[in-house]
């Protein structure tokens, strides 16, 4: 049986809930498959949290002040720095993951979002064993910036050196290691890292994260508004981010196109942490853990929004489909493959508030038009998790020496 190590900054999280989804999909293949996570949130099973060996000794270091580890190293290091940024991690750690045991009984390793978990020198050199890598944001392709719009904004700052140095660190670390294959969920994104200066010289393959459609399926609408207290002759959006005043999510280009709209029949949803100010009719959830009351949210929605900057391969947009709710988003990262215009959504034709608000008009013209069954139907043929995991299977089979 063929023995994977999946390696993850945590369980939880977009990249965290992708990562576990594919694990237990391998599993149901008869794959042997493990995840390795420095903070554990979930009781899924073969899901280990790292404990550092040494824990006792770097605490009394720390203490006593007589070494920094490489978490404070980073953090006094971008403390100098005005945070012009979402977020910035350092490709150095003080974690030997490379000596974990589970490294050592896997045949393939697999790594996800690893930033500030994984040393990228230390491990590549260590480490022989095939490696796969599933990026789930440009960081792999950058230095310490998560996001390219951010390194742009930041070129003519101090942090471009830092930026530049961690670029450099990841560069000979990519050198000690010949048999490294990179997966992206979007075909944006496998494109844009082939051609990046860091990864494109390695062998890239597009497959697409997977979503539970068991747990996400269409419920009743009107029985749902019913028990929210939501008028059914409402048009219903629903916004969704970890954090409402995450900038790349562009809860901001929303508001601005919604003030420029009659939203007497319209009501807008959000779910993550924040609030959301300036627009009249809008119920907020906050923060919501429970993946049932997520499913509730999708099937109460007309549709569902995502005027992203930034992105990937967004979760959000996956688990809407499966609920068989279309899905108004921008021209970015994965949306532009998923998002069919007039049958699984709108894409807008850019990121301006003007071109967002006028595809949710146009979405609010043809919104009869848009099929529940048909765009249900499309998620569980794309995103389905056997599909996904026999993708990996097969590239898995490939590389292993």
């Amino acid at each position: 049986m063929l023995r994977v190590l999946h390696i993850c900054y945590l369980d939880s999280g977009g990249a965290g809930r992708a990562t576990v989804r594919l694990h237990q999909a391998l599993n149901n293949l008869d794959v042997d498959s493990k995840l390795l996570v420095l903070y554990k949130n979930t009781s899924e099973s073969k899901v280990y949290k790292y404990e550092q060996k040494d824990k006792l000794l770097i605490r009394l270091l720390k203490k006593f002040g007589i070494k920094q580890t490489a978490k404070q190293k980073h953090k006094k290091c971008i403390s100098e720095f005005k945070k012009t940024y979402f977020i910035y991690t350092s490709p150095k750690s003080d974690y030997k993951v490379d000596k974990h045991e589970l490294v050592e009984w896997a045949d393939i390793i697999h790594l996800h979002w690893v930033s500030g978990f994984v040393d990228y020198k230390s491990f590549l050199k260590s480490v022989s064993k095939p490696v796969v890598w599933t990026i789930h944001d440009k960081n792999p392709t950058l230095g310490g910036f998560h996001l390219l719009i951010d390194k742009k904004r930041n070129e003519k700052n101090p942090i471009i050196n830092l930026e530049k140095a961690h670029s450099n660190y990841k560069r000979l670390a990519y050198k000690q290691h010949n048999n490294l294959t990179v997966v992206a969920p979007s075909k944006f994104l496998a494109d844009y890292s082939s051609k990046s200066k860091l990864l494109g010289s390695f062998k890239h393959h597009h497959i697409y994260n997977s979503i539970d459609v068991n747990l996400f399926y269409p419920k009743n609408n009107k029985e749902l508004r019913k028990s929210y207290e939501i008028e059914n002759d409402k048009t219903v959006l629903l916004f969704m981010s970890e954090g409402l005043d995450h900038k790349h999510k562009g809860i901001h280009l929303l508001i601005s196109a919604l003030k420029k709209m009659d939203l007497s029949n319209t009501i807008l949803i959000t779910v993550g942490s924040g609030n959301v100010e300036g627009v009249e009719n809008v119920i907020s959830f906050g923060k919501v853990q429970d993946d049932n009351k997520l499913c509730e949210l999708y099937s109460i929605a007309d549709a569902v929004i995502i005027p992203s900057l930034e992105d990937n391969l967004p979760n959000v947009m996956l688990e809407a489909m499966a609920c068989g709710t279309p899905v108004i988003g921008t021209p970015i990262g994965g949306m532009i493959d998923v998002i069919q215009d007039g049958i699984t959504g709108i894409k807008s034709e850019g990121v301006e508030p003007v071109q967002i608000r006028e595809a949710i008009e146009t979405y609010l013209n043809t919104k009869d038009k848009f099929n529940s069954d048909v765009i249900r139907n499309y998620a569980v043929s794309n995103f389905i998790a056997s599909k996904q995991a026999s993708a990996y299977l097969k590239i898995y089979k490939s590389i292993k020496s």
